[in-house]
């Protein structure tokens, strides 16, 4: 299976931006907020959030107690879609 990435918003030159948009429009701090609250992320828990931005910052690979996906699940093909679904809720 192939996958081809999606830019910011579509748009390669919008990348630099995406973060500091998310911001302006309520998507930055408030939706982190709610991501906390929604996958029950504990103080101390290691979080990955696949998909959470510009991949502007790699993560070394390591062992986290919780993945979380915002802003990308529409992307994706419909058969990675239904795995991830599969996944939900093995916590």
């Amino acid at each position: 299976m192939s996958y081809t990435s999606v830019p910011a918003l579509g748009q390669d030159w919008l990348t630099p931006f995406f973060d500091a948009l998310l911001a302006v429009v309520g998507l930055g701090e408030p939706l982190t907020e709610r991501v906390i609250e929604r996958a029950n992320i504990q103080e101390g828990e290691h979080v990955l959030d696949v998909g959470c931005g510009t991949a502007t910052l790699l993560i070394p690979p390591a062992c986290f107690d919780v993945v979380t996906s915002t802003l990308v699940f529409h992307h994706l093909p419909t058969e990675i879609k239904q795995r991830a679904v599969q996944e939900r809720g093995k916590r």
